[in-house]
C-alpha cells in the first residue's frame, strides 16, 4: 500500500512539472511586434529601427549586384528607361532623315545625272548677293524670268534654230514650286519665259524670290539644271499712268529696226509689253516700228525705266520726234510731233508721260519712227500709242 501511495505521489508531481514547463514555452514562442505583427522571438533580432519606422519587419534586400535590381535590365537606367533610344533625351523623328526638318532643309534638290549650267548664265548682283535670273514685270501685270546665256556652246544648243522651243521643257522653280513654261521669246542669248501663264503670281509688296531653271527633254529627264546663287528681292511693278493722257491703247506694236538691235537692252524690249526690261544705250539711231495695220493716232507715250531717278533721268539730251509713215520708205515719212528733254520735266520710275498730236498732224500710218537727238546715255522701258476715243 505504501508502494502505491508513493508511486502516485510522484507521477503527480511529474506531471505538474510539466505542465508548468509547457505552459512557458508557449509564452516564449510568440509576442507582439511594434507593427501589430507576431513574430517568434528566437529569429535573430537584426531589423533595425529604421526598417521599423519604414513599417518593415525584415531586413531590406540587398539588391545592387542581384539580377532584377535596379541597376539591371528593366530598371529606370536600362533600356525602356528615359535615357534609351526611343527614351524622351533620343533624337525626335522630326530630326531624323525623311523629317520635315530634313526636307525643308533642301527646297531646290538637284536632278540627277544632269548638267549644271550656273556658270554659263550670266550673274547679276543685287545688295551683295549673286543670282542667275531677273524677274520682269509687266504693264498687264505678267512676270517674266529671263535668263541670259553666256556660254556659246550651250547658246548654239538651247537657242539657234529655236530649239528650245522644240526639244526642250523649261521648268522655272520659285521658292519650291515648279512651274512649266510653255511661253518663250527669245531675243539675242536671252531666254525670257512668261511664268504667270505657268500658273505663278508676283505680289505688288516686295517679296524675297528663290529661284531656280531646271531644263528637261521632252521625255521629262533633266538635262540641265541651274541653282540660284541668291534670293532675288523683287515685287511687281505698276506703271504709273500719265492723268492726262486719253484714247484707246494701239495694241500689237512690233519692232522694225532700231539702235542696239539683239542686244540685252537693245530698242525691241520698247514693244515686249515688260517694265522691267528697256532700251538703254548710247546708240541714237532711229527707233522704227510699226501697227497691225494703219491707225490715226493722237497721242503717244514714253515710260521711265527702272532707275531713271537714280541716274538723274536719262532722258534724250535734247529731245525726239515722232515720224509717221504709209510704207516705211525713206522718203515717205512725215513729222507727227517734236519734244525736247525738258518736256519730261520731273522723271519718275516706271512713269507714262503722255504727249498730245496736234489734230493737223494727225492721219492714218502703220510705220512709225522716233528719232533721238542726244549726246548722253537714255533709256525708256515701253512706248505706247493711243488713239482717239470712240
Amino acid at each position: 500500500m505504501k508502494k502505491l501511495i508513493v508511486f502516485l505521489l510522484i507521477a503527480s508531481l511529474v506531471f505538474a512539472l510539466a505542465a508548468c514547463g509547457g505552459k512557458k514555452g508557449d509564452e516564449s514562442t510568440t509576442k507582439k511586434t511594434t507593427d501589430g505583427t507576431q513574430q517568434s522571438t528566437d529569429e535573430s533580432q537584426a531589423t533595425t529601427t529604421d526598417e521599423k519606422t519604414h513599417g518593415t519587419t525584415t531586413e531590406p534586400k540587398q539588391t545592387s549586384d542581384v539580377p532584377g535590381s535596379s541597376d539591371q535590365p528593366g530598371s529606370s537606367d536600362q533600356p525602356g528607361s528615359s535615357d534609351q533610344p526611343g527614351s524622351s533625351d533620343e533624337p525626335s523623328s522630326s530630326d531624323e532623315p525623311g523629317s520635315s526638318d530634313e526636307e525643308s532643309s533642301d527646297p531646290d534638290p538637284i536632278p540627277e545625272d544632269a548638267i549644271d549650267i550656273s556658270e554659263m548664265l550670266m550673274t547679276w548682283q543685287q545688295n551683295n548677293q549673286k543670282f542667275n535670273f531677273e524677274i520682269h514685270g509687266a504693264l498687264d501685270g505678267k512676270v517674266a524670268v529671263v535668263i541670259n546665256i553666256t556660254n556659246d556652246a550651250l547658246h548654239q544648243t538651247l537657242v539657234q534654230n529655236e530649239a528650245v522651243n522644240s526639244e526642250y521643257v523649261f521648268v522655272v522653280r520659285i521658292n519650291g514650286v515648279e512651274y512649266t513654261v510653255e511661253n518663250f521669246s527669245l531675243i539675242g542669248n536671252y531666254i525670257r519665259m512668261d511664268v504667270e501663264s505657268a500658273g505663278f503670281e508676283a505680289t505688288y509688296e516686295e517679296t524675297e524670290y528663290r529661284v531656280s531653271l531646271i531644263i528637261k527633254d521632252t521625255e521629262g529627264n533633266a538635262v540641265y539644271y541651274c541653282v540660284p546663287l541668291g534670293t532675288l528681292a523683287y515685287k511687281l511693278q505698276a506703271m504709273t499712268e500719265d492723268p492726262n493722257r486719253t484714247g484707246v491703247k494701239v495694241e500689237g506694236l512690233e519692232p522694225v529696226q532700231g539702235p542696239d538691235e539683239g542686244k540685252d537692252e537693245g530698242y525691241e524690249r520698247l514693244f515686249d509689253g515688260r517694265l522691267g526690261t528697256k532700251l538703254c544705250t548710247l546708240d541714237y539711231s532711229p527707233i522704227i516700228f510699226k501697227t497691225q495695220e494703219a491707225v490715226t493716232i493722237d497721242s503717244y507715250s514714253l515710260v521711265t525705266a527702272n532707275d531713271n531717278e537714280l541716274y538723274g533721268g536719262r532722258i534724250p539730251s535734247g529731245g525726239w520726234k515722232l515720224l509717221g509713215s504709209t510704207t516705211g520708205e525713206d522718203d515717205t515719212w512725215v513729222e507727227l510731233d517734236e519734244r525736247v528733254n525738258s518736256d519730261i520735266s520731273s522723271v519718275a520710275d516706271f512713269t507714262e508721260y503722255n504727249f498730245k498730236i496736234a489734230a493737223e498732224k494727225q492721219g492714218a500710218y502703220q510705220f512709225y519712227k522716233i528719232e533721238i537727238d542726244s549726246t548722253s546715255l537714255y533709256q525708256f522701258s515701253e512706248v505706247l500709242l493711243f488713239t482717239a476715243e470712240e
